[in-house]
């Protein structure tokens, strides 16, 4: 096996063309399918960085051919992915990629014009349908596996900046691929913690000599967030000992299985424990494992995985004694040690229910297991149980441990109080590196936070640069990305989701939609607004943001396709009769009113009139047709029926819509407007009704319409609103008797 070094100066010589027997040597050896993971041993990260600085001078097929192998190698190991993302890596790659993607942008340019191009270019960009070269796809592979694990805030202001087109007229080509792997980057970093230890397998981890007397309850658990870095015969987890008893747990890790050996005062096993356990290398868990302890053998282990039950055993509780103190060895025992990484550990003196497991999952990753008032910013919205968790999970917490919370070889305590913190230290073996990650999602902040991501939705109507001589057509599917990506940064995210409230960054999306052509407003990008809100639906604020700006803005959908347009009333509809007291702020009956006037007023009997032409790209936008505008103003009177019966009706509120109703020129959206007028007097349920809906001269423009249909609907509602005193004796100081007996001579006639 080769070193970096070795390799390193093989590709000088062959980029430099210095040496023919080098070239030959890499022709016959390397080209054909070499394996850099089984034949190159790279002794840093500064091995990775040099490789990738030599790819550009490099021919293609030897270039992909590196990067799939750098790529390979990085996919071994974690602290590998780290190191060389940080010690600039990633850098080196977007570099690479903006070489690649100009390059693609000026073979385009060339097409179109009917120039040739160089032989490179011709060769890779031919068979690729969005005109990116091989060396590109192999290059957004090694970005997106550093990226995934750790992105400095650099890095990712130069992949932002390659999204900025110099073009007005055209979209960067590259952009999709980029806007993709920065939301599958921040995917994988939202389900796995920004610091961790990293065990090597080859030497002890993390031990607690001595500790306080432990002092179980009603049982005892381990939680922690665990990966694997491969599948081993034998892994061990955690080791509590009570060396003046010689009772002893020990847990440990088979291929889909967990082992738990328990043994009694005098050191002899007493109970093994085998259960399925199916986990798998590279991928983060958080595992709990609980021993409830009730009597003889009616005690049982279960076990968690990502805050689902996977399995309950019984098995004899070990005799414990509350007078001497234990050892707790985390990574490693007399045999075996664990290889992977382990981010938060926590050893409890209390049995977990189902219910506090999956809570402490919610909690994500990153939580640090505090239980601190700090930390209730994090805790709000999660955690549920009866209301007293967070006060007393502190309690249960025998000692926790995170990468943040260190003193040089010393893992400190991070719930034990301070007469007891030096008590409680574990030491932690030199072999026990800490890592700290660059999450893509923190990484944001310093670049200019989520109003960096904003002006991508300003190009949404700029087309890709075509490949030939065909046109240039838009990506009506590029909104549902952007969309995707927004939701990843503020997924689980406080930090994020608190800027976006700050820059109002809905309202800006909302305004820049309305500039760009309603062809991108289909179902695919309101499935995407639908997965924000899923999302951000613990935070009212953001969620009322969401709503409010987007929407229940119906200058956007109202151009929209027809099914589009139909659902997002009916997702309306939905949320204010399950949300009432959100929406009585974002959605009085006043904005339905108006909205009703400004986009679902007098409708063409014609329906080929409803054929308008939207934006400047000449694209035709189909407004609904008479028979689908009216099911949805049905549906916006429902909604305004759900708010109104929660928040009540204001004088305004009345008067808003008995003047809609009087001055309707369709009779059909008149009467609609009297019979839900009707309704909410009938019901006596909506305070306020009856006084906001009784303004005489309203009332008797009503009667004076000349639709059979909307007065029997005013006569309907003026027999409701008349059997309260108050509204009668207004009614007839106006003269409102006289004019019922003047409509009922003049039909008579």
């Amino acid at each position: 096996m080769a070193d970096d070094d070795a390799l390193v100066s093989l590709l000088e010589h062959y980029a430099d063309d210095a040496d023919k027997a080098a070239a030959m040597a890499f022709d016959q050896c390397i080209c054909p399918g070499f394996d850099i993971k089984s034949n190159v041993r790279f002794e840093s990260a500064e091995g990775f960085v040099r490789l990738l600085r030599l790819v550009p001078r490099l021919p293609s097929a030897v270039a992909v051919s590196i990067l799939r192998g750098l790529d390979d190698v990085l996919s071994v190991s974690l602290r590998n992915a780290t190191c060389v993302s940080q010690a600039g890596g990633a850098q080196h790659v977007v570099e690479l990629l903006a070489r690649e993607s100009a390059a693609a942008e000026a073979t385009s340019v060339r097409a179109q014009g009917s120039q040739p191009s160089p032989a490179r270019d011709t060769a890779e960009v031919a068979g690729a349908g969005d005109g990116l070269s091989a060396v590109f796809r192999a290059a957004a592979g090694v970005l997106e596996r550093l990226g995934s694990v750790s992105l400095p805030p650099a890095t990712l202001k130069a992949i932002l900046r390659l999204l900025q087109s110099d073009d007005e007229n055209f979209r960067p080509r590259c952009g999709h691929a980029f806007v993709s792997a920065l939301q599958r980057m921040a995917d994988a970093q939202n389900s796995q913690p920004s610091t961790f230890f990293d065990f090597d397998g080859d030497s002890p981890g993390i031990a607690l000599r001595s500790g306080s007397r432990f002092s179980p309850k009603n049982g005892y658990g381990v939680a922690m967030w665990l990966r694997l870095e491969r599948n081993p015969s034998y892994s061990p987890l955690i080791t509590i000992d009570q060396p003046g008893t010689g009772a002893a747990v020990r847990v440990a890790l088979n291929p889909n299985q967990l082992v738990m050996r328990i043994m009694e005062k005098d050191g002899a096993v007493e109970n093994v424990l085998t259960m399925h356990f199916p986990i798998q290398p590279k991928k983060w868990y958080f595992v709990v494992l609980v021993h409830n302890h009730k009597v003889l053998w009616r005690s049982a282990v279960s076990a968690f995985i990502d805050g689902n039950e996977i399995q309950t055993s019984k098995a004899k509780y070990p005799s414990f004694s509350r007078d001497h103190p234990i050892e707790i060895a985390f990574g490693s025992n007399e045999t075996a040690h664990f290889n992977g990484q382990i981010g938060r550990i926590a050893v409890l003196e209390s049995a977990l229910s189902q219910d506090e497991v999956a809570a402490l999952y919610a909690l994500g990753p990153n939580f640090n297991w505090t239980f601190d008032p700090s930390d209730a910013a994090a805790i709000e919205g999660v955690l549920t149980v009866d209301g007293v968790f967070t006060k007393t999970m502190a309690n249960k917490v025998y000692v926790s441990y995170t990468p943040l919370c260190t003193d040089g070889m010393w893992c400190l305590n991070g719930v034990a109080p301070p007469e007891h913190e030096r008590e409680l230290r574990a030491a932690r073996t030199s072999a026990v590196k800490l890592v700290h990650t660059n999450s893509v999602r923190d990484s944001l902040f310093p670049v200019g936070g989520m109003n960096a991501l904003l002006p991508l939705f300003a190009q949404l109507d700029q087309p890709v640069r075509p490949c030939g001589a065909s046109a240039s057509e838009i990506d009506t599917g590029h909104l549902a990305r952007l969309l995707y990506l927004l939701r990843s940064f503020l997924d689980n995210h406080y930090g994020n989701q608190s800027d976006m409230l700050r820059c109002s960054g809905f309202h800006v999306i909302a305004d820049l939609l309305r500039a760009q052509s309603p062809q991108h407003r289909n179902m695919a990008a309101l499935e995407a607004l639908q997965a924000i809100v899923r999302t951000i639906q613990e935070s009212e604020e953001l969620y009322r943001a969401l709503y409010g700006a987007i929407y229940l803005d119906w200058g956007l959908w109202v151009h929209a396709p027809v099914d589009v347009h139909r659902e997002v009333l009916r997702l309306v509809s939905w949320e204010a009769e399950v949300n009432p007291h959100i929406f009585q702020a974002i959605l009085p009956l006043q904005k339905i009113v108006d909205d009703l006037r400004l986009y679902y007023w007098y409708t063409p009997e014609n329906d080929s009139e409803c054929q308008v032409a939207a934006g400047a790209l000449g694209a035709t936008s189909t407004r609904p047709q008479v028979g689908e505008l009216r099911r949805m103003r049905r549906t916006l009177w429902k909604t305004a029926d759900f708010v109104v019966r929660t928040s009540g009706m204001t004088w305004y509120d009345g008067r808003a819509l008995v003047r809609y109703a009087a001055d309707c020129g369709d009779a059909l959206q008149a009467a609609e407007a009297v019979s839900f007028a009707a309704d909410l007097v009938r019901g006596s349920t909506v305070a306020g009704a009856a006084e906001a809906l009784s303004d005489p001269a309203c009332l008797l423009a009503l009667l004076g319409y000349d639709d059979d249909g909307v007065r029997c609907a005013a006569l309907r509602f003026l027999g409701a609103s008349l059997s309260r005193p108050r509204v009668a004796a207004r009614f007839g100081e106006s003269g409102g008797y006289d004019a019922i007996a003047v409509l009922l001579r003049d039909t008579a006639r």
